[in-house]
This record gives C-alpha cells, structure tokens and sequence, in this order.
C-alpha cells in the first residue's frame, strides 16, 4: 500500500522516549514571545480543526522480534524500532516502511567484528539510529576484549589490560558493517582506570552529521554528574566515524534544533544545564537549574521545558527556556507543552480545576485562550501538541486528539507508546497481544 505524503502534522513523540526532529533549524524572531495582557482566558472563537481520519496501514509480523516498544526514528524507507522481546530483553529490528516486513533485526548481527588486532565484540542494549540520506545507519557500542585470546572470561590469576570501547555504525539496509571508531583505548599493563570506560548513544543531530556519546555517563534521563566524578562528551562525524571533538566534564542529554544540550556538575550552584554548538563543542550558556529537571518528552526547535517540585502536574511550576541563549522567557502553574510546528508555536495547558478547561495561545498571542467544549471526563494530562492538536489521555487510558475548541478530534488511539514518524505517520507500540501497528492520520 503506497503511504500518504499529504502535510497535516509535525513530528513528535508520544512515548516514553525522546526522538531527534529531522529537519528542525532556529526561526528567525525567537525574541517574539508576547506577554499575556491578563490571566483570564478569553473563549477561543475560532471554528473546529478537521477531524482526523486514522487509517491503519500495516501491523508487523509476529517474526519482528519487539513486542512492546519504546523508541522509534525513520530511516528513509525504513524504520527503526527499539523496544522489548518476548522475554522481556532489549531487542530492536528495522521493518520496511511501506508493509512492515522485517528487514533485518539484531538476532542477525554478529557477536564480533574483526579489528586490527583484537576482535570487537558488539553492544546490543544501547542503540540509535541515524538517517543519513542514504541506506540509514544503526549505531552501536563495542567493547574490547581484554583476555588472553579475545575469551569471553579472563583466567583468574591474569593480570591483563582494562578494556577498550567504540563505537560501531551499521547499514540499516542490510546490517553491513559501515565503521568502526574507538573512543576509549584500552589500558595496558594492568593499570588501573577510574572506570570501566562504559559508553552512552545520546543524540544524533538533524543533519545526521553528529553523533553525541557520553563517556562513563551512567544512567539516562535527568541524571546528572557528581563533582568529583570524570564525564566526557565526545562528537563523531556519522558518515565516518571521525572524532570531531571532545569536551570533559560535559554528559551530553541531547539535541534540541541545532544546539547540544547537557549536564555540567558544580559544587557551588549544583547541576548546570548547558547549551554548546554541534559543530565544536564549545560552550554557547549556562543556566543553573536548582531543583528543575527538563521535560525529556518534548522536542522543540526553539525551546527547552523545565519543571520544578510540585505534587502533580496542577500544581508544579514550569518554565519556558529560549534555546539560543539559555533565557526564561515564560513561567506557568501546570503542566506545559508545546506543539513542535515553528508555524503554530502553540503553547497548551490544562486549568486547575474540578472540572478542568482546555487552555491555549500561539506564543505570539497576547490573550490565553479556553476551550469552548469541555474536556473529556477524567482527562489526566496533556500527552503531546501537534501543530493545531494536542494528544491528550482521558481516564480510559486511551490517547485523542483535541483542537484550541476542547474538541475531540480523533478515534481513541492506545495510550501505550505511540511515536509520530513523519507529518502523518504514527506507530503504534505492540504487545504480547498486539503487533506494532504503523497508522495513517490525516485531516479526514
């Protein structure tokens, strides 16, 4: 079946894990962020967006090998989807995006790779991918064997060197090896290191040009380094694998449009986030976050999203970070999201109340606008805004989609992870029960 190329949605993700948007660049007037006149919404007069007309176009195989994913990225005509197996390991396998077929998946990689002098022998749980305009690139971790005839244990009275670690970048059109580039050297002679030189994927930019690693980074998400710990961030070159730079003490988190974001440790203020440029590493602001955390979900050309402390979502401050220059540019009372589309630049939220009122404005808007149409009962949060829409996830556990009126605007969709690949396609997370579903969303 020939996929739909008609324009209606902007990428972004509704799930559990961060997506890089292809094709994201700074606007020209980021300054142009309007000041609310009054806090008191004025009903929004405007007609209904279209309906959303969801079509399913394919469920994949029962052979794809991830049952319940978690993180998706297009690769041309393909795509990558990572997620869980049958027995609840990390697993990921790349699919044709026209029917599903499998294309291949990581049962098919090999366990070692010979190197120059050692074999290197292939990370499977650490993964991202890459589109390159090409076949596609799925970039991995390898790591160095240490012991005597590359085994996979050592003797135990073998005083050997610590092991070396790279990274490994694959053909997603038919799991071919593309390069191999080392980050970490091994160390000889039994010396000991700090640590084990454990490697982290974190991004990959717009341009497919960058590919982020944190070296000795640990953890995911918010976390962020100790003083007194030793972090890097290293950039390779994705078509080569060439090193471009390297920056101590940073633990790169992502990329927001064309700026790198990352932690930076501190004794003094505690955790920093920290704005640098893609193509050197050097460092472009700091803003000293003091009990916030970013909004990991929402992907945004222009901006990044805070949260402070709070008991839920109603009641937590958030705030509104230009990404040029590390400013606030606003603060509100409850949960905040952004639609991703540089054309709408809608700002939504929900009010406190018992019966809780749909509210919205264009970031150039002086007027906070409230929905005409009540949301639906039990609506628990805003999920993620997509151009003149916002996904939202009522009490029945399903998704919909909501325009500036408070109207549904959709079919329920299933809550569990749902990622939005391009303008208008979403895949839906599969199940032990139900495959991974590729849906067509268009204005009906």
């Amino acid at each position: 079946m020939p996929l739909p190329r008609r324009t209606l949605l902007t990428a972004a993700l509704c799930s559990s894990a961060a997506l890089t948007l292809p094709g994201c660049s700074l606007v020209s007037d980021p300054d142009a962020i309007a000041t609310p006149t009054s806090d008191v919404p004025v009903p929004y007069e405007d007609e209904p967006a279209a309906e959303l007309a969801v079509t399913s176009l394919w469920q994949a195989p029962s052979d794809s090998v991830v049952v319940s994913a978690y993180g998706s990225t297009l690769l041309g005509e393909r795509v990558l989807v990572i997620g869980q197996n049958a027995k609840h390991g990390r697993a990921f396998t790349v699919l044709n995006l026209s029917d599903g077929s499998v294309v291949w998946t990581d049962d098919d990689l090999p366990d070692e790779i010979p190197g120059e002098t050692d074999a290197l022998k292939v990370q499977n749980d650490d993964v991202v991918a890459v589109d390159d305009g090409k076949d596609g690139l799925i970039v991995q971790r390898y790591w160095l064997s240490p012991c005597p005839g590359n085994a996979d244990r050592c003797p135990t009275d073998t005083t050997t060197r610590s092991s070396g670690y790279g990274m490994v970048a694959f053909s997603a059109a038919d799991a071919s090896v593309r390069w191999t580039a080392e980050v970490e050297p091994p160390v000889p002679d039994g010396q000991e290191r700090w640590t084990d030189g454990s490697l982290q994927v974190r991004a990959v930019d717009a341009n497919a040009s960058v590919v982020l690693i944190t070296v000795n980074g640990g953890g995911e998400g918010n976390w962020v380094p100790d003083p007194e710990d030793e972090f890097a961030t290293v950039a390779l070159a994705a078509d080569s694998g060439e090193q471009l730079w390297r920056r101590e003490g940073l633990v790169a988190m992502g990329i927001r449009g064309v700026v790198g974001l990352g932690w930076l440790a501190s004794d003094s203020v505690g955790p920093v986030l920290s704005g640098f440029d893609l193509e050197n590493g050097e460092e472009l602001w700091q803003l000293p976050l003091a009990g916030r955390e970013i909004d990991g979900h929402q992907q945004h050309p222009e901006f990044v999203v805070l949260f402070g402390e709070g008991d839920d979502d109603a009641t937590r401050p958030y705030e509104l970070v230009r990404l040029n220059d590390g400013q606030v540019v606003a603060t509100t009372t409850g949960r905040m999201v952004l639609s991703p589309s540089i054309d709408s630049r809608l700002l939504w939220q929900v009010s406190p109340e018992a019966e809780p009122k749909l509210l919205s404005r264009r970031l150039d808007e002086k007027e906070v606008s409230v929905g005409k149409v009540a949301l639906p009962p039990g609506t628990e949060f805003l999920v993620a805004g997509v151009g003149e829409y916002v996904w939202i996830s009522p009490e029945d556990g399903d998704c919909v989609a909501v325009d500036r009126t408070g109207a549904v605007r959709s079919t329920p969709l299933p809550s569990s992870y749902f990622h939005i690949l391009n303008d208008e396609l979403l895949l839906i997370s599969g199940s032990e029960s139900r495959p991974t579903e590729l849906l067509s969303v268009v204005a009906g």
